[in-house]
């Protein structure tokens, strides 16, 4: 056998093996797939017989359909959108170095390669019912957390976003010693629980869901009789009133604007503007306002007008529950408020393309 027909061997092997190796992990093969690339190219180059080069081309095909299998943002093609959506200004408020940092990372920032081993700390310690539904009590590297459902692998995920991703903090939108933080959409108070890590001197830790909000209570016992947390029992919306909360298997996507396929029920819960909770609570500062209420972002920003003008907060915001969010949530925020300067850091596969995750709002 030539030198050349030993080669074309190597190659052809390698490069079935790591396509072929590809479908053993979909979500995490970028190496396999890039290793049959390369050997299909080098097959391709190096032969001058047709039916070598089709077996390659067939490699490549292979190997670009695992690819799209992957379905959590890690894979080739995933990744080359990211910049074909940049460059089509489809993510205006992402910064290119951090387009190439989600894009080009290893393992790929969606991957649960890395959270497998946080995951792994996070301990089951209790079980007991409340209102009729089960809770479960976690012991995690920040705290105990009762959460409905006893969902760990929620609580899991959500611990993962805020404290290993900083998905609420960019830059100098984060959360510094002594302030004033609003915690729009505090589920069961991971992000309240960060706050105060962070030396927070205060949280108002905003929730309308009525087991969530037990859970907030068994979570903050301390901290609400203290004054260091305290819970509003209630949604916030740009006008005070009452309206239908519609409520999800998922515990953190309950909702008065999105009704998902997995909605279990409706009630009337209030609601009523920012400006006037602060007015309320007599709060003498604002300092940093995390806002992921599932869709109801824009209507609470613009019931915060005076907030916005009085205090400039800090602001992380949510900004995918809604097709046009990232259009509409910086609108508004610039008629209460020119002078913010606006900034991404995630891209998020939704609707039909890529959209910033969260939107960072620095006052000038």
């Amino acid at each position: 056998m030539t030198v050349a027909r030993r080669r074309q061997g190597a190659l052809l092997a390698a490069g079935l093996i790591c396509t072929t190796g590809g479908a053993a992990a979909p979500s995490s093969h970028d190496p396999f797939l890039l290793a049959a690339l390369v050997a299909a190219g080098g097959l391709f180059w190096t032969s001058r017989e047709w039916k070598a080069r089709v077996l390659a081309g067939l490699m490549a095909m292979a190997g670009l359909a695992w690819s799209a299998l992957d379905t959590n943002g890690c894979s080739i093609g995933s990744r080359a959108r990211l910049f074909s959506e940049k460059v089509a200004g489809h993510l205006p408020y992402i910064d290119w170095g951090d387009i190439r940092r989600q894009a080009l990372c290893w393992p790929c920032h969606a991957s649960p390669a890395g959270h497998k081993e946080f995951d792994s700390s996070i301990k089951k310690v209790a079980e007991k019912t409340v209102n009729g539904e089960s809770m479960g009590l976690y012991r995690t590297p920040i705290g105990d957390f009762w959460i409905p459902g006893s969902d760990r692998a929620l609580l899991s995920w959500v611990l993962w976003e805020i404290t290993v991703q900083h998905c609420y903090e960019s830059r100098q939108t984060v959360i510094r010693p002594g302030d004033t933080v609003i915690d729009a959409g505090a589920h069961v108070g991971v992000f309240t629980r960060f706050a105060l890590t962070r030396k927070a001197g205060r949280v108002v830790a905003i929730e309308p869901d009525r087991t969530n909000i037990a859970a907030l209570e068994l979570n903050f016992g301390p901290e609400i009789a203290s004054g260091r947390v305290i819970l509003v029992k209630a949604g916030v919306w740009d006008r005070k009133t009452f309206l239908t909360f519609s409520h999800d298997q998922n515990s953190a996507r309950h909702s008065f604007v999105t009704k998902g396929e997995n909605r279990l029920l409706a009630d009337q819960m209030p609601v009523l503007p920012l400006d006037e909770l602060v007015e309320q609570l007599r709060l003498d500062r604002v300092d940093f306002i995390k806002m992921d209420i599932e869709g109801a972002e824009r209507r609470a920003l613009a019931g915060a007008r005076q907030v916005l003008d009085r205090f400039h907060p800090r602001m992380a915001i949510s900004t995918y529950h809604l097709r046009d969010d990232t259009t509409a949530i910086p609108a508004v925020v610039r008629a209460l408020e020119p002078g913010y300067q606006i900034h991404g850091k995630d891209a998020e596969t939704g609707w039909d393309r890529y959209v910033t995750k969260v939107m960072f709002f620095d006052p000038r």
